[in-house]
C-alpha cells in the first residue's frame, strides 16, 4: 500500500539496517535532533525561539561530535 502511495507521489522507498548511521547519516542527523528536541514539548513562544532552540541544540550536537 505505501509502495504504490509512494509511486503515485513519485518518491522511491530505500530500506536500510536501523541504528546504522554509516548508511543513511542524514536520517539518523535528523532524528537525533528531533529527539533532543522533544524536551521543549512545543514549549516556545514564537517561530524565532524555535530557530533559537534549533540552532542550539545543533550547535551542542556539532561540538559533541567533533569532540571539542
Amino acid at each position: 500500500m505505501f509502495k504504490q502511495f509512494s509511486k503515485s507521489y513519485g518518491f522511491f522507498l530505500v530500506t536500510y539496517r536501523p541504528y546504522r548511521p554509516q548508511t543513511k547519516g542524514k536520517v539518523e542527523a535528523l532524528a537525533k535532533l528531533t529527539n533532543r528536541l522533544d524536551v521543549y514539548n512545543y514549549e516556545f513562544e514564537d517561530a524565532d525561539e524555535l530557530k533559537s532552540i534549533v540552532e542550539e541544540v545543533t550547535n551542542d550536537l556539532i561540538m559533541k561530535d567533533l569532540k571539542l
